[in-house]
């Protein structure tokens, strides 16, 4: 069923203008089921909200906003987005003062080059931007590299959250791309090439704000990434990286350096020591063997020194604790402890009635039987003296 008015819409009323927030419906005659909702603009109620127009009139002028740097048109040759406004008095656009420059982004060349349109505003139509659902796997990787872009400006101003925050923006555009939706290397190759760039300068920023697992995590995934791609060296991906400017040198050494050391930086953070050295290890043979890298390996060799250092350090202290909990090691230390810390000798006490330790009982003399009834009490058996006597004599 057609709507009276599309959503989001600025509609020109008689009662000022609006934005369409319900669309309303009406049959293919004409005739309206749903009025369309318009939240007025220019004046408020007397509870100070804008009030909402029910309306089936659909001849009333929608707005078309004007059109700026960054907005998305519709073209004679697909939809773009503008770039650039400038005015000019060149003679190919006299008819129109005023030019757009467009990049399509729609299609590219057969070398993977985007096409640039320099058109004058009759020849453009404004349309809404895509949403994230509607983007095709090649739009997905314009965006992220638009994302790309902006985040420099909140770099230059030392505005890391910001930075960061961009980056994992077109970090998730491309990690949502599915390779089989690229139907050529040259897409193949922009979006590895954005993609670890992202990933570096994303690594980057979360190590400066001490957010060391995702700084790990980004490293790690951006080195993989070149790490795969080298083995894939000489082949059509390949190729197509270098026709794009990229040389080997940039993708196999300086940007593996980078992520090599930031992710190295992260785990020696987080106090995983042998592994950063590891990690630092290849950095090296890597900044090593090229001389523009003769900074980068200044700071790698500086964070193995320091890796190897707080891993002793971490050694020591894990013996150490271990000792003071199991008592292992350390007995002539402890001897000598005792001996220092030695207990005081006990004074003699003399023997007196109000001694703590009486004086031991030692009888003299035969010791005196027990008298007969006593024994009987406790259960024993009594004999006669005299029987016992006439047994010894016989």
């Amino acid at each position: 069923m057609p709507v009276v008015y599309e959503l989001g819409k600025t509609i020109n009323t008689p009662y000022g203008p609006g934005v369409c927030v319900s669309t309303g419906s009406r049959t293919n005659a004409g005739t309206e089921v749903v009025p369309a909702q318009i939240k007025l603009r220019s004046w408020t109620l007397a509870n100070n909200k804008n009030p909402t127009l029910y309306t089936h009139n659909n001849d009333w002028e929608v707005q078309v906003p004007d059109i700026t740097v960054g907005c998305d048109v519709k073209t004679p040759y697909g939809r773009g987005r503008v770039v650039r406004l400038e005015d000019t008095v060149e003679d190919v656009y006299e008819e129109s003062p005023v030019c757009a420059e467009v990049l399509l982004t729609e299609w590219r060349l057969a070398g993977g080059s985007r096409v640039r349109c320099y058109l004058s505003l009759k020849d453009l139509e404004w349309v809404e931007r895509k949403k994230f659902g509607e983007l095709s796997s090649v739009e997905k990787i314009e965006t992220a590299n638009e994302k790309r872009e902006e985040a420099k400006i909140p770099l230059s101003k030392n505005d890391l959250e910001a930075a960061a925050t961009l980056y994992n923006q077109a970090c998730f555009y491309l990690q949502t791309i599915d390779n089989e939706s690229l139907f050529n290397n040259e897409d193949r190759a922009a979006l590895l090439e954005c993609m670890v760039a992202c990933k570096n300068n994303g690594a980057m920023c979360s190590v400066k704000l001490k957010r060391w697992k995702e700084a790990n995590q980004m490293a790690t995934e951006a080195v993989m990434l070149l790490d795969a791609m080298y083995k894939q060296r000489g082949k059509m991906i390949h190729k197509c990286l270098n026709k794009m400017g990229l040389d080997d040198e940039t993708l196999f050494y300086t940007w593996r350096c980078k992520g090599l050391y930031y992710a190295s930086q992260a785990r020696a953070e987080m106090k995983d020591y042998e592994n950063a050295v590891e990690l630092l290890k290849t950095a090296m043979a890597l900044s090593g063997s090229v001389p523009s890298l003769a900074s980068w390996d200044a700071k790698i060799k500086k964070l193995c020194a320091a890796c190897k250092a707080r891993a002793e350090a971490l050694k020591k202290r894990e013996k150490k604790a271990a000792k003071k909990m199991f008592g292992g090691g350390g007995g002539k230390e402890k001897k000598e402890e005792k001996k220092k810390v030695a207990s005081p000798a006990r004074k003699a006490v003399p023997d007196s009635p109000m001694s703590p330790i009486p004086p031991r009982f030692e009888p003299k003399g035969e010791l005196i039987p027990p008298p007969t009834e006593q024994i009987k009490e406790f259960g024993g058996e009594v004999k006669k003296v005299d029987e016992e006597k006439e047994k010894e004599k016989e």
